[in-house]
């Protein structure tokens, strides 16, 4: 279902149609994880994190995410090998989770939420 605005509506200043306008686009589904790393643009809870090298096969990866709270989950968004990323097994915190990657040395983006 698709929210419309109704074109009869008066706006009494230029803010109260630009909320409601982005109300409209949140309402339609318009949620986006931002156009970069570590943007203030995410309109989703969460953080979009790069990790440049994962390092060593199976090694701990500490991710900093700062978040303020525990985090759930996690969503790799890009590698740049074939590998598979898992939970390293330690316990993770209101800033850090611990990740492994079964291949050395890969770039990755993960979205931490």
């Amino acid at each position: 279902m698709k929210l419309r605005r109704l074109s009869t509506v008066n706006y009494k200043n230029i803010n109260e149609k630009l909320f409601t306008d982005q109300l409209q686009q949140l309402f339609n589904r318009n949620i986006s994880f931002g156009t970069g790393v570590d943007t203030q643009d995410q309109n989703i809870q969460g953080k979009m994190i790069e990790i440049a090298d994962s390092g060593a096969a199976n090694s701990s990866i500490t991710v900093t995410h700062n978040l303020g709270y525990i985090p759930k989950f996690y969503d790799v968004k890009y590698s740049s090998h074939a590998t598979q990323i898992f939970d390293f097994g330690s316990t993770w915190t209101k800033t850090k989770i611990f990740l492994a990657s079964s291949t050395a040395h890969t770039k990755l983006r993960i979205f931490v939420h």
